[in-house]
C-alpha cells in the first residue's frame, strides 16, 4: 500500500483533468493539427495561415524545451516523497498545482493569439460563432440527455391531447425522473472511463461505489455547460475588441494573456463558488476510488506512469 500511496498525488491530479489520454499522443504533431483546428474556426487565407504555422513551431520548440522536463521532474518527484495519505486535501492540494501549470503555457500562447486576432475579419467572427453554437448544441446533447424536450412543451401537448392535468403532472414527472437517470448514467460513464484509462477495469463493487459517488453529487452539467458558453462570450468580447483598429499590438498582447490566464477562474461569483464546490466533490470522489485499487489495478497504474515518464522524456530529448 505504500507505494501506491507515493503516487496518489499524481493520480488525484490525472483523474480530474480531462483528456489526459492525448498527452502523449500525437506531440509531434501538435503544430500540424493545432493549425487544422484553427483553420476549421477561422478558415485562414495563406497570410494567417504563415502566421499561426510560424506561432505554433515557436510555441511547440518553447513547450519541448521547458514544460516537459518539468512534466518528468514532477512524476521523479512524486516517486520520491515520503508516503503520503490518500486524502481529499491532497488530492485538492494536486488539483491547484495542475491548475497553476497552465500560467506559463497562457503566457506563452498571448502573442501569437494577438498576433493571429489582430488580423480576423467579420466574417470570421460569425464562422466563430457558429462553430461554437454548433459544439454546445453537441455537448449539450452528450451531457444532458434528452435536454431538447422542454417540459412546458410537454405541458402544451398534454393540454391539446385532452389529458388532465393530474394525468399531465404524472406524465412529466416520470419523464423528468426518466431524463435524470439517463443524466446520471451518462456522467457515471465518463467518470469509469476516466478512472479505467488508469486503474484498468474496475471490479462489480468499485462500480457500484462510482455510481453512489455520481450520483450523490448534484447536477452540475448545466453549470459547466454555462462556464463553457460564457468563457466563450469573453472570447469573442476580446476579438471584437481587437477589431477596433485602436488597439496596439503591446496591448492586443496583454488583453490575450489576461484573457489566457483567467482562462479557467469563473468570472461570476456564483458560478464560481459552485464550480469549486463540485471540485471539492470529485476530490472526494477521486480519494475514495483509489483507496480501493486492487494489487493488479495499483501494477496498471504504476505502468502507466512509468509510461508517462518515459514517453515525457523521450519527447524533451532527456531519455
Amino acid at each position: 500500500m505504500g507505494v501506491f500511496k507515493r503516487w496518489l498525488p499524481l493520480v488525484a491530479s490525472c483523474l480530474l483533468a480531462t483528456g489526459c489520454s492525448m498527452a502523449t499522443l500525437g506531440y509531434e504533431f501538435f503544430p500540424t493539427w493545432a493549425l487544422w483546428q484553427i483553420d476549421g474556426y477561422l478558415s485562414m487565407d495563406s497570410d494567417q495561415k504563415a502566421i499561426a504555422q510560424r506561432r505554433l513551431s515557436e510555441l511547440h520548440r518553447w513547450h519541448r524545451q521547458s514544460q516537459l522536463p518539468n512534466y518528468v521532474d514532477f512524476i521523479k518527484s512524486v516517486r520520491q516523497q515520503p508516503l503520503t495519505s490518500a486524502t481529499v486535501e491532497e488530492a485538492a492540494r494536486i488539483r491547484r498545482q495542475a491548475i497553476g501549470a497552465w500560467q506559463p503555457v497562457a503566457e506563452a500562447v498571448a502573442p501569437g493569439l494577438a498576433e493571429v486576432l489582430l488580423t480576423v475579419t467579420p466574417a470570421q467572427i460569425e464562422r466563430i460563432k457558429e462553430r461554437f453554437a454548433k459544439e454546445n448544441r453537441k455537448i449539450r446533447d452528450e451531457y444532458l440527455p434528452s435536454a431538447s424536450l422542454g417540459i412546458f412543451g410537454r405541458k402544451d401537448a398534454d393540454t391539446a391531447a385532452g389529458v388532465s392535468d393530474e394525468q399531465g403532472a404524472e406524465r412529466r414527472k416520470a419523464q423528468l425522473q426518466a431524463q435524470l437517470q439517463a443524466r446520471q448514467e451518462a456522467r457515471a460513464g465518463r467518470l469509469k472511463k476516466r478512472v479505467e484509462y488508469f486503474l484498468g477495469n474496475l471490479n462489480e463493487s468499485q462500480e457500484q461505489l462510482l455510481r453512489e459517488l455520481s450520483d450523490q453529487q448534484p447536477s452540475h452539467e448545466e453549470l459547466f455547460l454555462a462556464e463553457r458558453e460564457a468563457r466563450q462570450q469573453r472570447f469573442l468580447a476580446l476579438v471584437a475588441k481587437l477589431q477596433t483598429g485602436q488597439t496596439s499590438k503591446a496591448e492586443a498582447e496583454s488583453l490575450c494573456k489576461t484573457f489566457l490566464s483567467g482562462l479557467w477562474v469563473s468570472q461570476e461569483p456564483n458560478r464560481r463558488q459552485r464550480l469549486e464546490e463540485t471540485s471539492r466533490q470529485n476530490d472526494t470522489l477521486t480519494s475514495r476510488i483509489v483507496k480501493t485499487a486492487t494489487v493488479d489495478q495499483r501494477a496498471h497504474l504504476i505502468d502507466r506512469l512509468k509510461d508517462w515518464e518515459r514517453n515525457f522524456a523521450r519527447m524533451a530529448g532527456i531519455d
